[in-house]
């Protein structure tokens, strides 16, 4: 009897070895850099610097997040980067006049109707995935001028309310406030996708946007609806930002969509849209963060890490295609 039952544990430990490889592959990976990376310093797993990697991987995984809830779709917001900007800046300087609370408030909305605006044009123009790049490259390029314009090309001096403090630095026991909050959002966002028909009609939209169609699903609504969530997310990681670095520039988010889409696209979602899951953005924004971590504490400059981080991609890339061809490496 205990050999049946031994016999039984054993089988259902590799079922779920078998099933962690075929679905969330990149998980053995983050766990390799993590290992690897402990042996080259010992001071990797030091509880605080686990902290930090969660703390500097917040903004990012908030911006990681919005983009696969647009890509899962089946289209592309290249403009999360400059909303990051804009909505820093713009939380930062109304707080002295209407208060931190009000300020935030303002600010998502304002974040929302960015979003809104981008829906509202892709969708009109029935825009696919090209489309929605350029339309949203072209909102980039007009957000990012607003900001420069707002703040005359200066930096933003920080807010000193503690409860906008906390947002970015604050911890709850020894866990960082904007790690659990990523984590909360990232939660309730795989819950919507997976456990819900709205859900569903973003990856029925994303898998072939002329079968969904046909199905009667309201293309256009979800459009926007995925581009709202977009800019809100990108908001709250300008929240976060500006709150952990006390201050916003008008190009503060200018790296943020390369390194959202490298997370994305390493954790396991395909660019092609309707495939992939919240769980895999997590995965991808730890291993991004571990990566950055790891090149500092390894000392290699910023500009051999963006380097590397554009071979991480292209590599990326390049996999998730030949998987769509159904070739083998």
């Amino acid at each position: 009897m205990k050999q049946e039952v031994q016999l039984k544990n054993n089988k259902n430990n590799r079922n779920i070895f078998v099933f962690i490889y075929k679905n969330y592959t990149m998980l053995y990976v983050l766990v390799f850099l993590i290992a690897v990376t402990s042996i080259i310093s010992p001071t990797f797993l030091n509880a605080q610097n686990i902290m930090n990697i969660f703390r500097q991987s917040a903004v990012m995984g908030f911006v990681a997040l919005g983009m696969s809830f647009v890509i899962l779709g089946g289209t592309f917001d290249m403009s999360v980067g400059s909303i990051v900007t804009l909505t820093g800046i713009l939380a930062i300087s109304l707080q002295p006049f209407v208060g931190v609370f009000l300020a935030i408030i303002i600010t998502l909305i304002v974040g929302l109707l960015i979003g809104l605006i981008n829906g509202l044009i892709i969708a009109g123009i029935k825009g696919t995935q090209g489309d929605s790049f350029m339309i949203t490259f072209g909102m980039l390029t007009l957000i990012q001028a607003i900001a420069l314009i707002i703040t005359n090309g200066t930096s933003v001096v920080g807010s000193d309310d503690p409860v906008y403090v906390f947002i970015g630095n604050g911890d709850i026991g020894i866990v960082p406030f904007s790690i659990i909050l990523f984590l909360l959002f990232a939660v309730i966002m795989h819950l919507f996708l997976s456990k819900t028909l709205q859900g569903r009609m973003i990856y029925y939209m994303g898998a072939s946007i002329e079968v969904a169609r046909l199905s009667g699903i309201n293309i256009r609504a979800y459009k926007i609806l995925t581009y709202m969530i977009s800019g809100a997310m990108s908001t709250i990681a300008a929240f976060i930002m500006t709150a952990r670095v006390n201050g916003a520039t008008p190009k503060a988010g200018a790296n943020l969509v390369f390194d959202a889409v490298t997370a994305i696209v390493v954790g396991g979602i395909g660019l092609k849209g309707g495939e992939g899951s919240m769980i895999h953005t997590v995965i991808g924004v730890l291993i991004m963060g571990v990566i950055s971590n790891s090149m500092n504490i390894i000392g290699i400059s910023s500009q051999n890490q963006l380097l590397l981080k554009g071979i991480i991609l292209i590599v990326a890339v390049s996999m998730d295609s030949i998987k769509k061809r159904g070739l083998t490496v």
